[in-house]
């Protein structure tokens, strides 16, 4: 995009988000050095666990701030040159050369450059159904800024590795990018030291509640299978995963209903049967209460 055009789509971006997030941006577009910015338009069309929502290169010298209370995609940054202060949830990081800045979703993050100076930044954004489970089993689910050149010089790697294809629209060129960003997660995991391959119990309640979406599933039954009191493990699974097991069923059988919709030309109660409501008006209830727009408009935007 060029700059004039991308400042446009962030403003709308926050008139769509704002019930969920709130940007503060000040400094003009128009006097940064370089900035692009890419999207990868195929995560809207399907429900992929992991996917590179956007890819972004900046080189700025004048001043320019940034902050939201509510990141919506894991962020990786890396400064190849300069320095760029950072606050994530009340944290002070100084990113430089060398680090690496993990954001999960969910975050509180901004930045504020000052000017008088140059900063040069790589900045990778990532959605996905799954995204919250995977993050949870690498480690990553909390922000961190790792001490590590090896992980900096991975991430540029692997960066400007997604960027040169993010565009592209084969089949192979979709595989590449997903591939190149599992692959960078989990690498970035090992050089943290924090990977795991073990499921404690709320891993597995994670895994129920995101399958058989067209059956009922009582909270009490779940606790009562392993052997967990319902508030407990209500509670536990908030401070693990962010969410309560009853949002996160929510969450899983929106994300199934966006592919649905965009995929299929099932009607609204036989997308609501598969997904084990009542009714197609509870189900646009939630679809509406969820993403702020009932599934009859957002399955013709994603058509045009």
């Amino acid at each position: 995009f060029v700059i004039n055009y991308m400042g446009k789509q962030l403003k709308k971006y926050g008139k769509m988000t704002i019930r969920r997030n709130i940007r503060n941006v000040s400094g003009f577009y128009h006097e940064v050095e370089f900035q692009r910015l890419q999207c990868w338009h195929h995560g809207r069309n399907r429900s992929w666990p992991l996917y590179p929502y956007g890819v972004e290169e900046t080189r700025r010298r004048t001043p320019f701030s940034f902050s939201e209370t509510n990141c919506p995609y894991f962020l990786v940054v890396s400064l190849p040159a300069g320095r760029l202060p950072y606050q994530v949830d009340g944290r002070k990081i100084t990113m430089e050369p060398g680090r690496l800045l993990l954001i999960p979703p969910g975050c509180r993050y901004g930045f504020h450059f000052r000017g008088g100076g140059y900063y040069h930044k790589f900045v990778l954004e990532v959605k996905g159904v799954h995204l919250l489970s995977i993050l949870e089993t690498l480690g990553l689910s909390h922000p961190q800024c790792l001490e590590s050149p090896e992980a900096a010089a991975l991430f540029e790697e692997k960066f400007r590795s997604i960027s040169a294809r993010i565009g592209e629209t084969q089949d192979e060129a979709v595989a590449a990018v997903i591939g190149e960003t599992c692959a960078l997660l989990s690498a970035v995991s090992l050089l943290a030291g924090k990977g795991t391959q073990t499921h404690d119990r709320l891993d597995a309640i994670r895994e129920r509640l995101e399958n058989c979406l067209d059956l009922p599933l009582s909270l009490r039954a779940l606790a009562e299978e392993f052997r967990l009191n319902p508030s407990v493990m209500s509670r536990n699974f908030r401070k693990r995963f962010g969410c309560t097991p009853k949002e996160y069923r929510t969450f899983c059988r929106i994300e199934q209903a966006k592919y649905l919709l965009s995929q299929t030309s099932l009607l609204l109660k036989e997308i609501a049967c598969q997904l084990g409501y009542c009714n197609e008006f509870y189900f646009s209830q939630e679809f509406l209460r969820v993403t702020g727009m009932r599934p009859g408009i957002w399955r013709t935007r994603r058509e045009v």
